[in-house]
């Protein structure tokens, strides 16, 4: 997937992967799941000070939503899901909200006002 969305023309070689694959719905979802991987990567932090208290790390709205917009990461996603447009639409606005969202801990010390 990295070498798809570094390609000079990322559309042009999602199409010709999945031309490739003859649009088989299992090679479509293995698509699919390589672009999320690749989304996760760039959109979760990778400092250790803002992991969840599971551990995990924490995705990041605004690298998220970057990675997204990218005209590259955009014109694939839109290959890769042009037969579910509502399931990009749907990750676009869960990014949209996380993007929105205040991700800092707020604490108080006990009997504090």
């Amino acid at each position: 997937m990295s070498e798809v969305l570094s390609a000079k023309d990322p559309a042009k070689a999602a199409d010709e992967l999945l031309t490739f694959v003859n649009d088989a719905p299992a090679a479509v979802e293995g698509a699919r799941a390589a672009f999320w991987k690749k989304m996760k990567s760039q959109a979760q932090s990778t400092d250790n000070t803002t992991r969840a208290m599971s551990g995990e790390r924490q995705w990041r709205g605004d690298w998220l939503k970057s990675f997204l917009d990218n005209p590259a990461t955009s014109a694939v996603a839109e290959r890769l899901y042009r037969d579910k447009p509502e399931d990009l639409q749907a990750i676009r606005a869960f990014a949209d909200v996380l993007d929105n969202a205040d991700m800092r801990v707020r604490g108080k010390a006990s009997a504090s006002q």
